[in-house]
């Protein structure tokens, strides 16, 4: 059977590895308690950090502004404008932190996650044939150092850690292609504050930091993707299938054959469930072809996995 694997962040925690976003949390809190604070002062994420991803595109933009504006100080009585940049400089700083500075402690945090090996694990594990194709949104070595697929059977979509690649993080909205503002010296004193209008643009820089560029990472993966028509089986494995990452599924939907091709789609939680059973709907998979199940239950080419155990059947 030609089957595609497309492996999340539950497929990682499932094999006892701290990956959820909660674990990057605590890391970051007591790696940088001022950007933890940041973040959760400007960036409206749940308790345990859960849709952090889908969270940075709805960043606080007016708490900033308004916390910014304390330092937009008057002109002097000539309007001189030299020296009152400590407006932007406040904004520069929240922008850098959330954008720049989160990024790299984020890939930090990934690059020192523990990843056990066959030996070591606490689960049984899955029954996986390494010869399968994977599509992984991990950006941890798990497929390899436990199930010992080769390199040349996953995609890293977003990139891996222990070979050094840049990790793509982000939100899926596209930021407003804007260009940079022409400043004319002469304007009269009540035009457009320049500060306001700087600010701004330190802001919409925010969120072309932050934005995860699917269309570019798609091209760059073009030869995988087109390399799929042939599957009878897709199995989802602890992916949360969002908003965020959508493209990628809409690309495979595409590629496919929908009518021919089976889908297993792991699931935690009913919440999770219902969210599957909506994204498929939307991509026009036919109900008739889909297994949900949870991860202890998975049913993959005419065998089951229960209780860690693989039955024929």
């Amino acid at each position: 059977m030609n089957r595609l694997y497309i492996v999340g962040n539950g497929f990682d925690i499932y094999h006892g590895i701290r990956s959820e976003y909660v674990d990057f949390k605590r890391y970051l809190y007591h790696r940088d308690r001022k950007l933890h604070n940041l973040v959760e002062k400007y960036i409206p994420v749940a308790g345990d950090w859960s849709g952090l991803e889908s969270a940075l595109a709805d960043i606080d933009v007016e708490s900033i502004t308004e916390y910014a504006s304390e330092y937009l100080v008057s002109y002097d009585a000539d309007g001189r404008r030299d020296n009152y940049h400590e407006y932007q400089y406040e904004i520069g700083l929240i922008v850098e932190g959330l954008s720049v500075k989160f990024k790299s402690l984020f890939t930090e945090w990934v690059r020192q996650l523990s990843v056990p090996t066959r030996n070591t694990l606490t689960v049984c594990p899955l029954n996986i044939t390494p010869a399968d194709k994977f599509l992984t949104f991990n950006y941890t070595s798990t497929l390899s150092d436990i199930y010992g697929v080769p390199s040349a059977r996953v995609l890293h979509i977003h990139g891996e850690a222990k070979s050094g690649q840049d990790l793509v993080l982000g939100h899926a909205w596209r930021p407003v292609e804007r260009t940079e503002p022409k400043y004319d010296p002469s304007f009269e004193f009540d035009s457009p504050d320049w500060r306001v209008t700087e600010g701004e643009e330190l802001l919409n820089r925010y969120f072309v930091r932050t934005f995860k560029d699917t269309r570019k990472v798609l091209a760059d993966s073009i030869s995988f993707f087109s390399g799929l028509m042939d599957l009878h089986e897709i199995v989802v494995l602890g992916h949360s299938m969002s908003k965020v990452d959508f493209d990628y599924y809409r690309e495979i939907a595409k590629v496919v054959n929908v009518h021919k091709v089976k889908w297993v789609v792991t699931f935690h939680g009913e919440d999770e469930r219902a969210r599957h059973i909506n994204t498929l709907n939307i991509l026009g998979i036919p109900s008739c072809a889909v297994t949900l199940c949870e991860m202890n239950d998975l049913q993959v080419g005419g065998g089951t996995l229960r209780g860690g155990a693989f039955e024929s059947e």
